[in-house]
């Protein structure tokens, strides 16, 4: 994969959205780009900046709503 840049991180975050919130809920598409997303802005400022809490949050959304889809 291209390395990122904001404009690419901020497109895949956008669309890793998407995913999350869609009728279908297109969970493992979401992790790939919120994984991507997380390591470009780890990578940039840090674990811990309140620049990565939105992904890291939704990161988590992503993976619990997965889970529990396969546990119904």
């Amino acid at each position: 994969a291209e390395p990122l840049d904001d404009k690419s991180c901020d497109e895949k975050y956008a669309k890793a959205l998407e995913q999350i919130n869609g009728v279908d809920g297109k969970y493992d598409e979401a992790i790939d780009l919120l994984t991507e997303v997380l390591e470009y802005k780890c990578g940039k400022f840090g674990e811990l900046a309140i620049e990565c809490a939105p992904a890291f949050y939704n990161y988590g959304v992503a993976l619990f709503s997965k889970a529990r889809l396969e546990n119904d």
